[in-house]
């Protein structure tokens, strides 16, 4: 197989790019619960830094929530007055609190 070959093999594996992409969004869901102590998908797009398949974005913000044992403690709005699920309602996560 060719070099040229080899790169047209991985460019086409969606695998490669969606591992990528959950890297890149479980990073941002981290980094936003930091920044603001709770999960919305509008704070993980604007922390983003690189492209991601936008239907990757919910599903890993998702995922991303299960895995850390998140609560939904509320909805908000999707996003900004650009977007086109701007009215959409969004859960917002939060750690869920322990009681002892």
């Amino acid at each position: 197989m060719s070099y040229q070959q080899t790169l047209q093999a991985i460019s086409n594996d969606p695998h490669i790019w969606s591992q990528d992409d959950r890297a890149a969004v479980f990073q941002a869901c981290i980094d936003a619960i930091a920044d603001h102590g709770e999960l919305h998908i509008s704070h993980v797009r604007s922390r983003l830094t690189r492209d991601v398949a936008p239907h990757r974005i919910g599903a890993n913000v998702n995922a991303f929530a299960r895995r850390a044992h998140l609560v939904v403690i509320g909805h908000r709005p999707n996003g900004d007055r650009t977007s086109g699920n701007r009215n959409k309602y969004a859960p917002v996560w939060a750690a869920r609190e322990t009681t002892q």
